[in-house]
């Protein structure tokens, strides 16, 4: 008969004597220094003590003593556990995996802390925050310097290209946009490819240029993506922000006929560049291949992006398959909220935001592929 094995008591151990009593209870043998230590800093970074026994009794090791050691209590937490791995969440799906207590009383259950996990969950977030803005000032730094010419930077440079291009649309009359100028087009158009565009150089390779910082035990290798993403959202927004209202205000641009659809087609743009990000930066900490051909990429999605035409003029078949491209139609969208029906917009919304998803949660796998290759190198 297997022997039953007291987890509460195992609980309420204090720290130095926990990791030692679990190696013998569920390992059946004394720690090893290096064991010891790397399970020391899970413990120091914030990993409870419910997913560290259920890291050890999923181990191969732990594996072996199954059938002559009976942890009820932890046995039952197993399956989300390994469910739970299988998730692209980062540390957010821990949220989802409920703590073991000691119990108070004797006879009395084993209950979950969701409270307390979700304290926890709030605090780890704070921390994150803090790091990704702390992350987004150094790059900024970095980038376009400390003097306040240099932060000005920050939104001219993306103000620049809108710019440079509508001067060089405006000399062309294209038949295919009958209301409005050339001028009126780009604003609304070439802005969305900034979002992509930018983004995707700067997260390539972002990890490894940044190895260094991992030795700041707050900072992890996702916080490199999300504070260079952020810092390209923020500034091609921004850049559009401002020379829009200068276009409205000096008569070149009109206000838009549905700002909640304008607004909502501009998110649209960013989910999907959210999603296509992250997954070329994974791609890039996993292969020099997709690094060294992802300006190439870029290149090719640019006259497929539907920022350079209207797709009503691209004639049948050729506008459906252009459709199946989620970012023609979230541009598409985002135009329609700035003409209305001045001249006709193709997209849809439900197949986009499908897309969107699994292209988002693909990146995530990635991203966190990515990572895991990158720590065990």
């Amino acid at each position: 008969m297997p022997e039953q094995l007291d987890i509460q008591r195992i609980l309420a151990l204090p720290d130095k004597e926990f990791l030692p009593e679990v190696f013998r209870a569920l390992l059946g043998r004394d720690p090893d220094p290096d064991g010891l230590h790397f399970y020391t800093n899970r413990l120091q970074q914030g990993v409870s003590r419910t997913r560290v026994l259920l890291e050890f009794r999923t181990s191969a090791e732990g594996k072996k003593r199954v059938g002559v050691l009976s942890v009820p209590e932890l046995d039952a937490l197993v399956p989300r556990y390994q469910l739970l791995k299988q998730l692209p969440l980062g540390k957010w799906r821990w949220l989802f995996l409920p703590r073991l207590r000691k119990s108070t009383k004797p006879g009395e259950q084993t209950r979950y802390r969701w409270q307390q996990e979700e304290s926890s969950f709030r605090e780890a977030l704070a921390i994150q925050r803090r790091v990704i803005w702390a992350l987004i000032m150094r790059e900024t730094v970095t980038r376009y310097g400390r003097e306040n010419l240099g932060i000005l930077w920050f939104f001219a440079e993306p103000l620049l290209f809108i710019v440079g291009v509508t001067l060089l649309w405006s000399y062309f009359e294209p038949r295919s946009i009958p209301s409005g100028t050339i001028a009126a087009f780009a604003v609304v158009s070439y802005p969305t490819v900034l979002l992509w565009r930018n983004p995707t150089g700067r997260v390539t390779k972002a990890i490894e240029a940044n190895r260094a910082l991992l030795h700041h035990r707050p900072i992890r290798p996702q916080d490199f993506f999300y504070s260079r993403i952020l810092l390209e959202f923020a500034s091609a927004t921004g850049a559009f922000l401002v020379i829009f209202i200068l276009f409205v205000a000096v008569g070149i641009s009109h206000f838009p006929v549905s700002l909640f659809d304008m607004v909502m087609g501009w998110l649209m743009v960013v989910w999907f560049a959210f999603g296509f990000v992250l997954t070329m930066g994974g791609l890039s900490e996993v292969s020099e291949v997709v690094e060294k051909i992802s300006h190439i990429i870029l290149y090719f999605m640019l006259p497929i992006s539907g920022a350079f035409f209207p797709a009503y003029i691209v004639p049948e078949p050729l506008r459906s398959y252009l459709l199946l491209f989620p970012l023609v139609d979230c541009v598409e969208f985002f135009r329609y909220g700035y003409y209305g029906n001045s001249f006709p917009s193709y997209y849809h919304l439900g197949y986009t935001i499908a897309c969107n998803l699994i292209l988002t949660l693909f990146g995530l796998a990635m991203m966190t592929y990515a990572i895991r290759k990158v720590e065990t190198t």
